[in-house]
């Protein structure tokens, strides 16, 4: 599926927000890197609605280029 680099991670760095990190739905896109976190508590409703907005703004992301590996001996 074409969305699925569009995931729910509770174990990378987060925005700083006023909120503790229990009250946090973090977000990431997996090709560009970005971030979003979501306040909680809110409705189920209100979730799915951020979370679908979310994805459609990822939709089309490319995976970064993967640079090659540096020889630091030269």
């Amino acid at each position: 599926m074409k969305d699925e680099h569009v995931v729910c991670d509770f174990s990378g760095p987060r925005p700083p927000v006023l909120l503790a990190p229990e009250n946090q739905l973090p977000m990431q896109c997996l090709h560009c890197g970005d971030r979003y976190v979501l306040a909680l508590p809110c409705s189920i409703t209100m979730a799915a609605v951020v979370s679908k907005q979310y994805v459609r703004e990822h939709r089309r992301c490319k995976p970064r280029p993967v640079s090659p590996p540096t020889n630091p001996t030269g």
